[in-house]
């Protein structure tokens, strides 16, 4: 087994722009779609993230406010961290994931590296 994150990528109206009915039925799919992962044993966590409070800090380590990044609309709306045998596994997951719906959605697939620790 091995430790996967799928980083949620869209272009779409984030949910803090949809109506409360759009906003129900996404959570309802969301729960549904966690909860079975969480049955199969697969699921290690996750969370949204809050798109008021963000930066993005470049290599001059200038930080712009918001969470889009210069010349890129692409907003990484949230994090899921998943156990799956492979990346094969996990890609399957993926494809899955309520995460995908609307144009310019789409999902990082990301094994974690052992790292050693310092004594």
């Amino acid at each position: 087994m091995a430790d996967f994150m799928l980083l949620m990528r869209n272009e779409g109206v984030p949910m803090v722009e949809m109506s409360d009915e759009e906003r129900a039925a996404s959570m309802a799919e969301w729960g549904a779609w966690m909860g079975g992962l969480q049955e199969k044993g697969k699921l290690k966590g996750g969370l949204p993230f809050n798109p008021a409070t963000a930066a993005v800090i470049n290599s001059n380590k200038e930080a712009t406010n918001g969470f889009y990044s210069h010349g890129n609309n692409v907003n990484v709306g949230g994090f899921i961290h998943l156990e799956a045998e492979d990346l094969n596994e996990a890609i399957e997951l993926a494809k899955s994931c309520p995460g995908l719906h609307g144009p310019g959605s789409s999902i990082e697939v990301r094994e974690f590296m052992e790292m050693p620790q310092p004594a």
